[in-house]
């Protein structure tokens, strides 16, 4: 795995792309479900993908630790349901113009641009602190 951040987030959000985008693919073609109900589906499939990956190789947060990882977890909800939101409003408003795997891989491209400086702040890595008695 490279050792830049960036590459890895890059490559990590690639892989929860396919794997978004190929759950996406199954919904709305291989079901046939609307491409709103796909859209939220495949989007929630990403969010756990990207989740795990973001905080254990993109950032290398290996803290288990029930308390972080409930905050962690709190806090990219938070910002997953902006995220999820933004996905939905621009699927509603674009679904009659183009596809909306086009639509879905747009709302990606802007999420991805703020979300890398987000996991940043509330994955990095704490110091931790040392009690001497």
């Amino acid at each position: 795995m490279p050792k830049n951040i960036f590459i890895r987030y890059i490559l990590v959000g690639g892989t929860a792309y396919v794997i978004e985008m190929g759950s996406l693919f199954v919904l709305r073609y291989g079901l046939d479900l609307s491409p709103l109900v796909s859209a939220a589906c495949s989007f929630w499939i990403g969010f756990a993908v990207a989740f795990v990956l973001q905080k254990f190789v993109t950032f290398q947060n290996y803290e288990k630790k029930a308390q972080t990882v409930a905050r962690q977890a709190v806090l990219y909800s938070a910002l997953t349901v902006w995220n999820y939101a933004f996905t939905l409003v621009l699927v509603k408003i674009f679904a009659k113009y183009a596809s909306v795997l086009i639509i879905r891989t747009a709302a990606i491209a802007v999420i991805t641009s703020w979300n890398f400086f987000v996991y940043k702040r509330f994955f990095r890595n704490r110091p931790q602190v040392v009690i001497i008695e």
